[in-house]
């Protein structure tokens, strides 16, 4: 994939800052902020002929599934446990990231969803470092429109 792809489409890397691979990157150095900074530029690219954006929480929740996926990046969404669902919880051999995404809602409710059902807890015994992360879609800028990483 390394050698064809960029000879048969004529891209490089350097060319798409926000490639896949980059974003797996991100996420295996522990720099979660460049990560999501990608993930804006991406979503940014994708076109809304309609002219409408994703109207539920759980269409962006399946949009970042699949690009975590095809990322190559261990991924797992609506993550079971004791008190409630994690939206996603990805894992690489340094770092976890558990991520909480609301839909046209203040970032404190996901900080807040994260710390009150213990999302973060079955992961407090690992070894590998761990991020919470909140993300805010919105409707109106069928993007990102908040983040934050604790």
């Amino acid at each position: 994939m390394h050698s064809l792809i960029p000879t048969t489409l004529g891209q490089r890397d350097e060319e798409n800052p926000s490639s896949l691979k980059h974003m797996l990157i991100d996420l295996n150095r522990g720099d979660p902020e460049s990560f999501i900074n990608r993930l804006i530029s991406l979503f940014a690219s994708i076109p809304y002929p309609e002219g409408k954006a994703p109207q539920y929480e759980g269409e962006w929740s399946r949009q970042l599934f699949l690009i975590l996926s095809l990322m190559g990046a261990y991924t797992s969404c609506e993550v079971h446990m004791a008190t409630g669902r994690a939206d996603c919880v990805v894992k690489t051999p340094d770092y976890i990231y558990v991520f909480e995404f609301k839909l046209d809602k203040p970032i404190e409710d996901a900080m807040s969803q994260i710390d009150d059902k213990g999302y973060a807890i079955p992961y407090a015994a690992d070894n590998r470092k761990l991020y919470k992360i909140g993300v805010v879609f919105s409707t109106e800028k069928r993007n990102v429109s908040d983040w934050k990483v604790v």
